[in-house]
C-alpha cells in the first residue's frame, strides 16, 4: 500500500513578479551605463549596448510569456512539477538546476511544457503558510527527485 501523494500548490504573487521585472530593468540600465563608460571606441560601445539591451529585452519577454502561462505551481513529493494556467489546465513542467528554496524565499527555475525557461520568485509572507511549509518539506526531503522520473 502506497502513501498518499503530498503536494504544495503555490500561487505566485503578481506584485513580486512586477518587482522582478523592475529589478531587471534597473540591471539593464546599469549595464548600459557601465558599457557606455568603457574605454573603447564609441562604435564598439554602441554595438555592445545594443546586444545587451536585446538580451535583456529577450529575458523580459520570456518572463512575461511564462507569467501568462503560470497561474499556479504544484510540486509533489514524487518530484513532479505541474504548471496550472488561468483556466485550470494542468501541464507537466520540470524544475531546473539553479532553483533554490530558503527559509523565507524561493527562486524556482522551470522548463515549461513548450520548452521555454521561466523563473518565479516566491516569498513566504506572500504565499499561503501551509503551502509554504509543504514546499519546504518537499524541498528538504525530495530535492534530488526533481526533474527526474522517480518510481514508487
Amino acid at each position: 500500500m502506497s502513501s498518499p501523494e503530498f503536494e504544495a500548490k503555490l500561487r505566485p504573487d503578481y506584485g513580486i513578479r512586477r518587482i522582478v521585472l523592475l529589478a531587471g530593468l534597473l540591471a539593464m540600465l546599469v549595464g548600459v551605463v557601465l558599457i557606455l563608460l568603457l574605454n573603447v571606441p564609441i562604435l564598439w560601445r554602441l554595438a555592445a549596448t545594443a546586444v545587451w539591451m536585446l538580451d535583456c529585452l529577450w529575458g523580459f519577454w520570456a518572463l512575461i510569456r511564462g507569467a501568462r502561462q503560470v497561474a499556479w505551481l504544484r510540486l509533489d513529493s514524487n518530484g513532479r512539477l505541474d504548471v496550472v494556467d488561468a483556466e485550470g489546465f494542468s501541464r507537466p513542467a520540470r524544475l531546473l538546476t539553479g532553483s533554490l528554496v530558503l527559509r523565507n524565499v524561493a527562486w524556482l527555475r522551470v522548463r515549461l511544457p513548450d520548452g521555454r525557461r521561466y523563473a518565479e520568485l516566491l516569498i513566504a509572507s506572500r504565499v499561503d503558510a501551509g503551502a509554504w511549509h509543504r514546499l519546504r518539506l518537499i524541498w528538504q526531503q525530495c530535492r534530488d527527485a526533481f526533474g527526474q522520473m522517480v518510481r514508487a
